[in-house]
């Protein structure tokens, strides 16, 4: 298992932004969500 996904989460290549970000993204989307339902 050698793809650039994996070897990125080995070395944490994801940073801590970048989490926070899509963390962000996915409140913002089950708000609309919740307000359309």
């Amino acid at each position: 298992l050698n793809s650039p996904v994996s070897t990125q989460l080995q070395t944490g290549g994801i940073s801590g932004s970048e989490i926070r970000r899509i963390k962000k993204q996915g409140q913002r989307i089950s708000t609309v969500l919740y307000l359309f339902k």
